[in-house]
């Protein structure tokens, strides 16, 4: 029987990795909340958001910053928003340990955040000392949103989709999760990979293709068309009906934008009882 599984965060590990094994931080997402459903024992995101529209200048609000790292060990983490001028909003920093190597998440509360004029602000994350992400979020205005997709974040889950709030469009992510765990192999399983743009000013073509940990292509979908506009969030959803695992070891998951690489990352199958 298969369990896909989510990492909690800070405390859950996967399987260990060499010691060598690097940090990386895989993307991330501005969301007003998370979500852990007791039921299913995932993850589900609620309102992510790049812009805001038509709303009251100060716009007050509070928002989660949700992470994901393929990571080891222990890291400082400073978060900081900036106003379209550059001029530091608010600060947080925090100290992570992920112990042994895994793909995990982590969520930080930005809380009584205040944008006080309209343009595009940016959420920069440093991870010891380095900057590693830019997030930008546009309140009442485009004209510092990214000319090109900003592809924010790709992940394993149930389902993701898009709505108009009548603020923007904003993003929903149903029962994200890091990792599988089968009892026997090989096995199999249905799930989405659900891939976050922001931004962009054309038509592109997006398509995921899953490798074995051979290097093997074992699945792949269609390209699906990304109508991106300036400054609002797209969310493609490609759906996997009974893939098959055909033994543990991790998984590659690349995507592709206009048949180029833009994208990959890991994910894992493991033995479980």
């Amino acid at each position: 029987m298969r369990t896909p599984a989510v990492a909690v965060a800070l405390l859950m590990t996967l399987a260990i990795l060499p010691a060598a094994a690097e940090t990386w931080l895989l993307g991330g997402a501005l969301v007003a909340e998370v979500v852990d459903d007791e039921e299913t024992g995932l993850v589900n995101l609620v309102d992510v958001q790049g812009s805001v529209w038509d709303v009251d200048l100060p716009y007050e609000t509070d928002l989660w910053l949700y992470l994901r790292w393929e990571a080891e060990g222990k890291h400082d983490l400073e978060i900081s928003v900036l106003d379209p001028a550059g001029d530091e909003v608010t600060r947080l920093e925090d100290s992570l340990d992920f112990e042994d190597y895994a793909t995990n998440f982590t969520t930080h509360n930005l809380e009584n955040l205040a944008f006080e004029e309209e343009g595009t602000y940016v959420v920069a994350v440093y991870v010891d000392g380095e900057e590693l992400l830019d997030l930008p979020y546009c309140v009442n205005d485009d004209g510092g949103a990214p000319d090109e997709p900003y592809l924010l974040m790709s992940l394993p889950a149930i389902d993701g989709w898009a709505e108009d709030t009548g603020n923007g469009y904003w993003g929903y992510v149903e029962g994200a999760f890091e990792h599988y765990t089968f009892q026997t192999f090989p096995d199999s399983d249905d799930f989405a990979i659900v891939t976050l743009w922001f931004s962009g000013d054309d038509s592109y073509e997006q398509r995921i293709e899953i490798s074995d940990p051979g290097g093997k292509v074992v699945g792949k979908s269609k390209a699906q068309e990304i109508e991106a506009w300036p400054g609002e969030l797209t969310v493609i959803t490609d759906y996997f009906e009974d893939f098959t695992f055909n033994g543990p070891g991790d998984y590659v998951v690349t995507v592709y934008l206009d048949d180029e690489e833009w994208y990959t990352y890991t994910l894992r199958a493991v033995r479980g009882e």
